[in-house]
């Protein structure tokens, strides 16, 4: 962007300078307007002429703006449309600017604000294209929607490009995101302090077996700031209690807790000079541990440790495909090659109202998709961090695995592992080759129609090409849903080949009714006389916390259905959620499962820190055998005792 056109926004409020605040801007040059341009403006005030004062009129040529041109000022006054009246426009194509940043005023484009989301058509080339096709349509979106950029001023492919992002941006946002913060609580679960989990009460099994009653209860706690993690179960069959299960772990120590069966602690210090030890203990006595075992037992709880801390993150594609935009250019030339041109409007149903969408046709030249696929090929199998970094673990695993089932020394497993890596990628290579010698046959060139509401989100999508030769993909798709396009859809896909042809249809709806929320997924499959459909329906009530999620299978006649029910009892946007499971009825005609059961399920901050179980502390690598066949003997009464209740 030149700064002339950034000189035609005021830098406090980001609205255009009008009247006292400025001279009066050309939107293409930047330059004061003059003689006629500048007639189109009240020589007293400086402001637009409105009303019965003049015509509207269009920015770049001074003309009475008609027809779908006038939409971007108030049918009222003749005003252009700013601040909260509507959304800022493009003074260049009448688009609509997207989101604005609070501080500057300045536009956002939906993707700057995204950060990555990287599978952009993903999900759709599957439904698109098939298997074969999704590899392709999936990587280019992903290329496409990368790269795609802010600026004050979005060009045609920016504006398809962030339209098609939102379609996957937005899915996981809507009702659930807005009332139980879906995503903060997903992040809490990956990386935060937390303690989550269930407990379970159960006196029947329908059908299959009758059992004592069953109480059990599993909690996972994890504390970033001791880089602590921690497993606590309880057991109970028949009324009686078989104890509490305690199995901590920090990035030095593990140890393990069964008061009801041991008044002991085990405890074993991976790090501090746990080669030497291990080499002094029972096991390095008695079963004759390597040193180089040793090292691998150590790395390998590191990494563990590393894993259930957030530490550390293996095969994490995010990050690998954040390196590959960095190293390969083929991103840029997808979207470079990319091809938009814009078509007459048309009118869609866009939250239960008619909309004058805008419409492009979009061609992505088979070469620049080949050219992408094998690009991403190239990187897979030569960067250095994945061969390094990422398959670290799985050398790790695969040289333990390999030890223990062989009997072989450190060495010769490591030299097994490393030769199934080489393997792996070996494979990669030649899978990659495949595929670009497949495309350079086969790939046609990927052509849609797409229009856009006036906020820039996807309206209606529609495709009608030959993919591969021979295969014939005709696709379209409404988005109802405005800001969230998927809320509300309907679509339908048809591929043919030969005389093999196969179709899908999909409906989603979702409506609110004073604290019920209730949504509607609804699928249908078919090849020739073959039909399948599925119906997924869940609801909700703010007020009494009912929920309900069932799901409906018919496929040539034979239905079955199950459901899921309960109450959430508690919770705290993006913080916390206690909700309890009181229905499981599943029904076919292989199969009937109805059951009373009592089944909560909950996520908190964790209350505290975590730290080693109390307890008498039995160091498993200072213990000798005497020590060993003691607790041995101490378990045994314990199992004897329980034995004799039961």
């Amino acid at each position: 962007m030149s700064m002339e056109e950034k000189d035609l926004f005021d830098p406090e409020t980001g609205e255009p300078l009008t009247g006292e605040a400025a001279d009066r801007f050309d939107p293409e040059t930047g330059e004061p307007l003059t003689g006629e341009a500048a007639d189109r403006f009240d020589p007293e005030t400086g402001e637009p002429l409105t009303g019965e004062a003049a015509d509207r009129f269009d920015p770049e040529t001074g003309e009475p703006l008609t027809g779908e041109t006038a939409d971007r000022f108030d049918p009222e006054t003749g005003e252009p449309l700013t601040g909260e009246t509507a959304d800022r426009f493009d003074p260049e194509t009448g688009e609509p600017l997207d989101r604005f940043d609070p501080e500057t005023g300045r536009p956002i484009s939906r993707m700057a604000a995204a950060g990555g989301h990287a599978a952009v058509l993903a999900g759709k080339g599957k439904v698109l294209l098939g298997v074969g096709a999704a590899v392709v349509a999936g990587a280019a979106v992903i290329g496409v929607t990368a790269t795609a950029g802010g600026g004050l001023f979005k060009d045609k492919k920016d504006i398809v490009v962030d339209a098609l992002a939102g379609i996957v941006e937005t899915l996981d946002e809507g009702y659930l995101e807005e009332t139980f913060g879906i995503k903060e609580l997903r992040e809490l679960a990956k990386n935060g302090s937390v303690k989550m989990g269930g407990a379970l009460t159960m006196d029947e099994i329908p059908g299959w077996i009758t059992i004592p009653e069953i109480n059990g209860s599993l909690a996972f706690s994890r504390d970033p700031g001791k880089n602590a993690v921690q497993m606590d179960a309880a057991v109970g069959v028949g009324g009686m209690d078989f104890g509490d299960f305690v199995l901590y772990m920090d990035d030095s120590t593990i140890a393990a807790a069964a008061p009801k069966l041991m008044d002991f602690v085990l405890t074993l210090n991976y790090q501090d000079d746990f080669i030497n030890k291990m080499e002094d203990s029972v096991f390095g006595r008695e079963f004759r541990a390597e040193k180089e075992d040793s090292e691998n037992v150590s790395r390998l709880l590191g990494h563990v440790n590393g894993t259930l801390t957030g530490k550390e993150e293996y095969f994490n594609l995010f990050d690998i495909y954040e390196r590959y935009k960095e190293t390969t250019k083929a991103v840029e030339t997808l979207k470079d090659a990319m091809e938009v041109e814009s078509i007459d409007a048309k009118k869609f149903k866009i939250k239960g109202k008619e909309q004058k969408c805008k419409g492009y046709e979009v061609v992505i030249p088979n070469e620049a998709l080949a050219d992408l696929v094998k690009e991403a090929g190239k990187y897979i199998t030569s960067d250095q961090q994945i061969r390094d970094n990422e398959l670290e673990l799985l050398t790790d695993i695969f040289t333990l695995a390999y030890e223990a089932s062989t009997f072989s020394s450190y060495d010769a497993a490591r030299d097994y592992a490393e030769r199934q890596v080489d393997w792996i990628l070996d494979g990669i290579k030649s899978g990659s080759r495949q595929i670009e010698d497949f495309l350079d046959d086969n790939m046609e060139d990927l052509e849609f129609t797409l229009y856009v509401d006036k906020k820039g989100n996807a309206a209606y999508l529609e495709f009608d090409s030959e993919v591969f030769r021979s295969t014939e993909v005709y696709a379209e798709f409404h988005f109802e849903g405005g800001e969230i396009p998927t809320r509300d859809m309907n679509g339908s896909v048809s591929l043919e080949q030969g005389s093999m042809k196969m179709e899908m249809e999909v409906t989603k709806r979702e409506k609110q009714e004073d604290s019920r929320w209730m949504s509607e997924l609804e699928l249908e499959f078919g090849s020739g006389s073959e039909r399948m459909a599925v119906l997924l329906t869940a609801q909700h009530d703010k007020k009494s916390g009912d929920f309900s999620v069932e799901g409906e299978l018919e496929e040539n006649g034979t239905v079955a259905t199950a459901e899921l029910g309960g109450i959430v009892l508690d919770h705290k946007k993006g913080k916390s959620v206690d909700l309890e499971l009181d229905t499981l009825e599943i029904k076919s005609p292989y199969i009937n499962f109805d059951t009373d059961l009592a089944l909560s399920l909950y996520m908190e901050p964790l209350s505290g820190g975590l730290s080693i179980p109390d307890g008498t502390e039995f160091n498993v690598l200072e213990a000798g055998m005497a020590d060993w066949e003691s607790l041995g003997e101490e378990l045994m009464e314990q199992i004897r005792e329980f034995q004799t209740a039961l």
